[in-house]
Parts: C-alpha cells; sequence; structure tokens
C-alpha cells in the first residue's frame, strides 16, 4: 500500500492532524509465557510478564513473555512519530518468593525482539513457541532497583507493523544471556491491577483526505503526474494518488516520498555537483533540496531511475514500481544424494541472438480479436515494431513489457513497467490474429536479447490488472490464460506451459545464459553452502531431508529480486552407519548376545565437521533388556588409530578409549564394563583411512563369571563426561549427545570479539540466540527435544556450521 507522500508534510503542517493513541488491553489483550521447566504447558492467562532464569530442585529452567498489540485502531495511512512500550514492575509473581527484579548471580539485562512467525495465546508453550528476529532487538538494561519501570522506544517497529499489518506478530522478552538467577518482573494484561497492564503510546500524522499545496510549481507538475486528482479547489484527492503507480523514495525509513520521482530525477540528471553546488538543483521538491542542503551535496551520476544516495544517515531507495531486476531459478526441486557436491545456480535466462534464435509452440490455441501480451525483457537492440522513442530506454536493462490490442479496429496500447509508454491505432487492412506462436520472431522481425516470464491472453488487461501481477503471479487456471511460459529451466531445449493449455515450447537456437552481471547476490541461510553471494554456490549436506534456500539479487539502485530454491537431500546408499541420524541397528541384547559388523572405511563417507583430515565415522545404537557386562571391540584393521565413544540415553558420554592400532591383536576390546538396562550409542572415528575397513564386535555377558541371572547382580558404576568441548579433535563425536549436566561448550579459539551463535532446527528455525564472548561457551541443551540441531556462528568471514545431537 502506498503512503500519500510525507515530503508533503513539511510544507503542510496545518493541513496534518497529530494525534495520541494509548494502547493499554486487559484480559481481552494478547499475551502469554513460556518457560522449559513446563515445556507443554501453556501459560496464557499468567498475571505475569517477565525475562527470569532460575533452578527448581537442581533443574535450570527459563522464562520468556510474549506480547501482542492490536494496532487496528490505527489508520492505515497514519505516519507513526513515536512509540514506546512502557512495561510495569511486579513485585509479587505466583507461586515463588521473588520480590522485584533481581540479578543474584548474573546480569538481568535482557532484550525485546520481533516476533516473526504467529502464535495463539492460550496454545503457545515452550516447544511451539514462535522464531523472532535476530536483529533489530530493543535492549533492556540491568535494573538499578526491584521495582523499576521500563519505557522502550518502539517507533520503527511500530510504523513497519502500521505498514505491513501482515507482520504484526508483536514482541518477545527474554534474559540478553539467559543465565540462571536473574531476572526482569513486570505485569501482564492479565494483572488485577489495570494501572500495571502493559501500556503501548503512539503519536502519529493523520493526513486529510483532500491536500492544499502551497507550492505553484509544485502543484504544477503533480497535476501533470495525477491527472484527474485534484478537486475544482485545486486540493490534491489522497485516496487517488493512493491508486497510482509512481515512483516514491524512502529516506532510511522517514518516509519521504516523491510523487513526481521521474520527472525530479531527470532533472538531477543534468547536474553537475563535483564542487558540492547547491545552486542548479531543480526547485522540486523543495523540501527534499532543503534536505540536501543541510547534509551537503550528495553528487552521484544520478540515472532516470532513483539511485541508492547516502547522506549522513540518509538513504534514497526506489519504490518497487521503479524496480527492474529479474531473477531465474529452477523451477523442479534440486535432488542430490548425502555428502555429494551440487552446485545451485541463479540467474540464467535464455538469450536471443537476433539471427535464427526462436522457441515454436506447434499446437498454440488460435485467437482472434482482443489480446495481451506481457513478458520480462531485456534486449540488445529494439525490435522494429517496437522501435518508439519512448522505448528507447528499454535497451540493456530489464523491464516489464506488456502490449494489448481491442481488435482489428482497436488500439495498441504498449506498457513499460506497468506504465502507458505507446498508444496507436491499428493500422488499417491489419487483421488481429494468432494462429501459431514463434516466439522471438514476427516475420523478419528477430529478437535479440534476454527474455523472460511470457504470457498471452485472450484479453486486454486493465494497467491495475498489469501492474498487480508484474512481480507475483499464481492464476495459471486462469481460462483467460492462453499461454504461460516461466523459462526458468536454466537447462534443456524445452520451456514449460504453466497454463491449462500445456502446450510447451521447443527452443531452437536459444541459449541458457547468465544475465545481469552488474546483479550482487545473497543466499540464505548459508548452511552446507560453500559461500552467501555470487550467482551460483556448491550445497553439500550429510542431513537428509528437504532444505530451503532463497536467493536475492540487488542491482546498483537497491532493486531487489527474491527467489526459492528447495534442495531434497536424499541417503547415501554407501553411507550406512555414517549418519547420526541414521545409526546401524543392532537390535536388543539379553544374555549372550553378541553381534560383528564391518564397515567401509572411507573418509568420503565421514562427517563434514570432522577435525582430521583423514577420518571416518560409523555409528551403532543398541538396548540393553537386563543389567550387563559388555565389551566392544574394534578388530581387523590396520588402521594407525581408532577411538571408539559410548553414549547412553540421556547421561551423554559414559567412556571413550582407543588403540594406538590391531595389527598385533585383531580384536582389542576398548570398552569393558557393566551397565544398566537402556538404549546405548557407539561412535567410531579414526585418523586414517589406509588401513582397511573397520569391524566392530559387541558382547554381552553378565558382571560375574559365572553368568547367573543378571537381575540378581548390581552392575558397577561407570564413569561420566559432564562437560564436553565442542571443537576439541578427540571429542569432535561428543558434539552430537545431550551431556549430563543438560549444556555443552562451544570452543571458539581466538576469539578477538562477540560472536553471535545460532542454534536452529533442520529446518533453519532459530531456537536459540546467544553471543560468544569468551573462547568457551556454554549451550543449555536441557530445553531441546531429541533429534539433531545446527550451530551456526560466523567465524573469520566464514560461515561455521556444527552439529548437535540430543538424545533423550
Amino acid at each position: 500500500m502506498k503512503k500519500i507522500l510525507l515530503l508533503l508534510l513539511f510544507p503542510l503542517a496545518l493541513n496534518a492532524q497529530k494525534i495520541t493513541t494509548i494502547l493499554q488491553p486487559g484480559v481481552e489483550g494478547k499475551d502469554a509465557l513460556v518457560t522449559n521447566y513446563s515445556y507443554e504447558t501453556n501459560f496464557g492467562d499468567t498475571k505475569n510478564f517477565y525475562a527470569w532464569g532460575w533452578t527448581f530442585g537442581g533443574i535450570p529452567s527459563m522464562h520468556r513473555s510474549l506480547i501482542q498489540f492490536n494496532l487496528s485502531s490505527l489508520p492505515a495511512d497514519a505516519i507513526i512519530e513515536s512509540a514506546e512500550l512502557t512495561l510495569f514492575a511486579n513485585n509479587f509473581t505466583d507461586n515463588i518468593s521473588i520480590f522485584g527484579h533481581n540479578h543474584l548471580s548474573n546480569s538481568n539485562a535482557s532484550i525485546l525482539s520481533r516476533i516473526t512467525s504467529p502464535w495463539k495465546e492460550h496454545e503457545v508453550n515452550w516447544y511451539n513457541q514462535p522464531s523472532t528476529a535476530s536483529n533489530g532487538y530493543i535492549t533492556l538494561p540491568q535494573s538499578t532497583y526491584g521495582n523499576q519501570n521500563y519505557t522502550l522506544n518502539v517507533t520503527s517497529q511500530i510504523a513497519d507493523m502500521v505498514l505491513n499489518p501482515e507482520s504484526n506478530y508483536g514482541f518477545m522478552l527474554g534474559l540478553r544471556y539467559e543465565n540462571y538467577y536473574s531476572g526482569l518482573f513486570f505485569a501482564s494484561g492479565d494483572d488485577p491491577d489495570s494501572t500495571l497492564h502493559p501500556k503501548l503510546k503512539v503519536t502519529y500524522t493523520k493526513i486529510p483526505d483532500e491536500i492544499y499545496i502551497p507550492d505553484p510549481e509544485l502543484r504544477k507538475a503533480l497535476k501533470i503526474e495525477y491527472p484527474g486528482c485534484f478537486t475544482n479547489d485545486d486540493l490534491l484527492i489522497k485516496n487517488c494518488a493512493y491508486s497510482s503507480a509512481k515512483t516514491s523514495l524512502d529516506i532510511s525509513g522517514k518516509g519521504i516520498y516523491s510523487i513526481e520521482g521521474i520527472e525530479y530525477f531527470k532533472q538531477l540528471q543534468k547536474l553537475n555537483c563535483s564542487n558540492n553546488n547547491l545552486s542548479a538543483l531543480p526547485k522540486l521538491p523543495y523540501i527534499l533540496n532543503s534536505i540536501i542542503a543541510q547534509n551537503n551535496c550528495f553528487c552521484p551520476s544520478i540515472p532516470e531511475k532513483p539511485i541508492n544516495i547516502s547522506v549522513a544517515g540518509w538513504k534514497v531507495l526506489p519504490n518497487k514500481e521503479a524496480c527492474t531486476v529479474h531473477l531465474t531459478v529452477p523451477e523442479s526441486d534440486v535432488t542430490v544424494q548425502a555428502n555429494s557436491p551440487v552446485l545451485l545456480k541463479a540467474g540464467k535466462s535464455l538469450f536471443f541472438d537476433g539471427i535464427d534464435d526462436n522457441i515454436k509452440v506447434p499446437q498454440f490455441p488460435s485467437s482472434t480479436g482482443p489480446f495481451t501480451v506481457e513478458y520480462w525483457a531485456n534486449p540488445s537492440k529494439l525490435p522494429a515494431r517496437l522501435n518508439f522513442p519512448s522505448l528507447a530506454d528499454l535497451v540493456n536493462s530489464w523491464h516489464h513489457v506488456t502490449v494489448t490490442c481491442s481488435g482489428d479496429k482497436g488500439i495498441i496500447k504498449i506498457y513499460v513497467n506497468g506504465k502507458l509508454r505507446v498508444s496507436i491505432p491499428v493500422p488499417s487492412g491489419t487483421s488481429v490474429s494468432m494462429k501459431s506462436l514463434i516466439i522471438g520472431q514476427l516475420g523478419s522481425d528477430k529478437y535479440k536479447g534476454y527474455m523472460n516470464d511470457l504470457k498471452i491472453w485472450n484479453i486486454v488487461r486493465t494497467p491495475e490488472e498489469i501492474i498487480s501481477s508484474m512481480f507475483t503471479f499464481s492464476d495459471y487456471s486462469n481460462s483467460n490464460l492462453l499461454g504461460a511460459w516461466k523459462m526458468n529451466e536454466g537447462t534443456g531445449n524445452v520451456v514449460r506451459d504453466y497454463s491449462s493449455h500445456k502446450q510447451n515450447g521447443t527452443i531452437y537456437g536459444c541459449t541458457w545464459q547468465n544475465e545481469g552481471g552488474q546483479l550482487s547476490y545473497e543466499w540464505t541461510p548459508p548452511t552446507f553452502l560453500s559461500s552467501n553471494s555470487g550467482p551460483q554456490v556448491t550445497l553439500q549436506s550429510e542431513l537428509i531431508g528437504l532444505r530451503e534456500y532463497t536467493v536475492k539479487a540487488s542491482n546498483s539502485i537497491g532493486c531487489t529480486a527474491s527467489q526459492k530454491i528447495n534442495v531434497i537431500v536424499t541417503p547415501d546408499p554407501k553411507q550406512k552407519g555414517t549418519n547420526f541420524l541414521n545409526p546401524i541397528q543392532i537390535g536388543t541384547f539379553g544374555q549372550f548376545g553378541s553381534y560383528s559388523d564391518t564397515q567401509n572405511n572411507n573418509p568420503q563417507y565421514g562427517f563434514g565437521d570432522d577435525f582430521a583430515v583423514k577420518s571416518d565415522d560409523i555409528f551403532y545404537t543398541f538396548t540393553l533388556s537386563v543389567p550387563s557386562h559388555v565389551r566392544i571391540s574394534q578388530c581387523k584393521s590396520l588402521i594407525k588409530y581408532i577411538r571408539l565413544y559410548l553414549f547412553k540415553s540421556n547421561v551423554g558420554k559414559i567412556l571413550d578409549g582407543g588403540t594406538a592400532g590391531l595389527s598385533s591383536n585383531p580384536c582389542h576390546p576398548i570398552v569393558d564394563m557393566d551397565l544398566l538396562p537402556g538404549k546405548y550409542f557407539i561412535a567410531t572415528e579414526t585418523d586414517d583411512y589406509i588401513g582397511g575397513d573397520i569391524t566392530t564386535e559387541v558382547f554381552v555377558s553378565c558382571p560375574t563369571e559365572t553368568h547367573t541371572a543378571c537381575q540378581n547382580d548390581k552392575p558397577v558404576n561407570a564413569r561420566y563426561n559432564d562437560n564436553v568441548i565442542l571443537g576439541e579433535k578427540e571429542n569432535t563425536v561428543a558434539l552430537y549427545p545431550n551431556p549430563t549436566t543438560g549444556k555443552t561448550t562451544l570452543s571458539i579459539p581466538i576469539l578477538t570479539e562477540p560472536v553471535e551463535v545460532r542454534v536452529s532446527d533442520l529446518s533453519g528455525k532459530i531456537i536459540q540466540n546467544l553471543d560468544a564472548i569468551s573462547p568457551l561457551t556454554e549451550i543449555n541443551t536441557s530445553n531441546l527435544k531429541e533429534g539433531m540441531y545446527l550451530v551456526s556462528f560466523t567465524y573469520q568471514n566464514k560461515n561455521v556450521t556444527r552439529k548437535l545431537r540430543v538424545i533423550k
């Protein structure tokens, strides 16, 4: 939705209304609390709103609070001047002996983050809590006294929620560093004392429906750009201006917009301000001139469309309708086996050489009478039938082109980026019909350049319809659509027709090329990618399943386009036992059970996070039905060094041991101990692979030499490792289990500045955010469900991802 231009508000202060609204809902509002102490319980009606870390019976727990304000009472065109959120201290919390804010052992500094996904007040809990933005949060400093109230500046956040109401999911409050024995305690909207409910104070400017423009030059220009949008009294009708598709400016979020932007920038283009000479600046719009004058001349080479201009914190960005970035990615999902590299490409488009290249659609449905042809084009030269002076700027840049014709005696209209450029009558004696289709050629007129996303209709589409589907379109079953070819396959000699007619085209001579060399690319998330920039990146992942990536292309004037690429990682048939998500199932052991298995020792089947280059990992799981004595051996290998790790559910690493080689002893016991009933995991690491395959043997007996009934014997207590270092070479596999203490330690050597660490699930949803401020940083794992997680951070300009395996 387009707001009326804020630049008009400066000279029109008398016409604008400044209004202050206070939102302080009670039980009818939406707020809740989540805690990992009771992770499946909903606290949608608690009177508490706090960020808190504590222990209960030795069990650590964290508490976070959520709130969402209903902003529907604010006008959609409101210009937010300020927004303040006040949280009132609540000195008496439910069922605990805590009175007021505290920081007994650690700082209670907290953060208020934007929530980025939906949640329901009476369904949300720790497990299903929504995601939050990883940046742009507001910091609440450590409290100075127990009943301190906090007033937070949320102007930019509320302004964005009003402008984009679909993004309003509210805020989440949590400790800045989620440590124990600290907290901030506020009242929620369910507190009996209504004066303590969270309060949002918003001051905004309401623009009148009809606006007087005092500057005669500006009024004259606006009348040209907005014909029919002025009353007889020379008042600009706001809603009329809203519906127009004009260029606008947004200066660093300050909301300054230019209605007549194109004409203004044409004038700027003629300037030479190398000496910061402001005298030649055009008069329109004068309020923008004054801003430039106050911040020195920006002096770039201004194109017809707005350019990014950074001056003392001000940035000028083009409106969406002025952008012509076009991005293509493969339509179908990319499939690759685990641990195998695959190249992800963006930006390939179909190029016509202007000589004999074309696409033939043999059975195109014939049509007479009205039609519309629309497509994205980057022509090297204009085709003869489009060689109008007003279309000269189409050459060597992407534009959305639409040609409509109302019939034999009708009008031909040509739109560029949704704006009418050409309107001419159909030449006398010309018959308007389509009986066959050759894309890129009409008689002797050959197209030269790039083309994408061609659609042909049997109706004349309106300007509003053209603009609405320039960037996004999904109505491929529309009965008026004769054909729709995205032309984004990137390879092959067939372009698919997405309309209901399913008339695919055959490519003759056209080539798939990387267009748009001026573009910069960003890939997210960077997990498992060789880089997060460039038109192509390499993905290699051992984790099986669907992964979603987004590539965003940006040009030199700040216009962007984004597309999604899905990658399906399938199991590697050679990878048995090397994936911690799919261990070898040994089975359940009773008395005297035994097992032997040989696995291929090849480094290409190992884990990507191995610190030893020549390394192989094999993973097994087994269950003991009764207390037993277990001996696990490594056999029949000439490998120089083997290390074996034993893990137990919810306990962490029980034991690790190694051998310096097996050539003199075909079976070397590494684990030889008494174990209680339960599920166990074996992980094997090697530092070489030349010595051949690894055979693992498991033998189960009883704790006594006479092998009497096992359940009558008391097992020996096993040894436990309470703290595991992520990154320590011999403890590489210890990255995967959940340690006894409910935490694990991330090791980042030579840490010179704080590093943001993200813990996410396999879909990329961030579950924890923390800052690594020392080489060893604790990660709390007690609140995580069983499964695989990703620990990612940027270190020394590299994206680092490590895996975290939690076993319950």
